[in-house]
């Protein structure tokens, strides 16, 4: 049974949430104020971002709020599809969110900077770079001083000439372990049932 607190200013809430949270007079927004936001909504969860809009809080603010909120278990949690889903726990059963549920329309379906860089073909190309880069300095540091006539030590030239040979070898190396990663990568998907071409 809510309380009646709308005298206060603040909206009806189950008993045993109004038991838990306290009203803090320095906040606009009081945590009666979330978890009302919570359960009007028009779905049985929340992202942070329908918060901030339904309540005008920063998005920081709002997952501060919801974190200290989820560690008194007034609400509850799981990661979906595109983001973090909230909702207001129910003691009489646990309310699963399965894992594929949409927070919100995706934006594209294009890919994101951070999973772009997250693929393995893409790492190994990266890692290739910097081999090649690193190659290329000292065969550069090996030209320039045979052009300037510098003495260096037979050791060291000879040594930094076959770092530099090996460095590109190995740059070349991963270079094409990440193409045929990227070209595996490409094969699973257009044999993994539900995706497109």
């Amino acid at each position: 049974m809510p309380t009646q607190r709308m005298s206060d200013g603040l909206p009806d809430v189950p008993e045993w949430i109004d038991e838990k949270i306290d009203v803090n007079e320095r906040r606009e927004t009081q945590d009666h104020h979330i978890v009302d936001a919570i359960q009007t909504a028009p779905r049985p969860f929340v992202s942070v971002k329908y918060l901030m809009n339904k309540l005008g809080m920063s998005r920081q603010g709002v997952k501060d709020r919801l974190d200290l909120l989820e560690e008194i278990d007034v609400v509850s949690s799981c990661q979906g599809a595109n983001g973090r889903v909230y909702w207001v726990t129910n003691q009489v059963s646990k309310w699963p969110v399965p894992p594929d549920v949409e927070v919100g329309p995706k934006k594209s379906d294009e890919t994101t900077v951070s999973e772009f860089i997250s693929q393995t073909h893409v790492q190994l190309a990266v890692i290739a770079l910097f081999i090649g880069v690193g190659g290329s300095f000292l065969i550069t540091v090996f030209l320039t001083s045979t052009a300037l006539s510098v003495e260096i030590p037979y050791e060291v030239m000879d040594g930094i000439v076959l770092l530099g040979f090996l460095s590109s070898l190995f740059s070349v190396l991963f270079m094409f372990v990440a193409g045929v990663y990227w070209l595996f990568d490409r094969v699973q998907r257009h044999e993994s049932p539900g995706l497109g071409s």
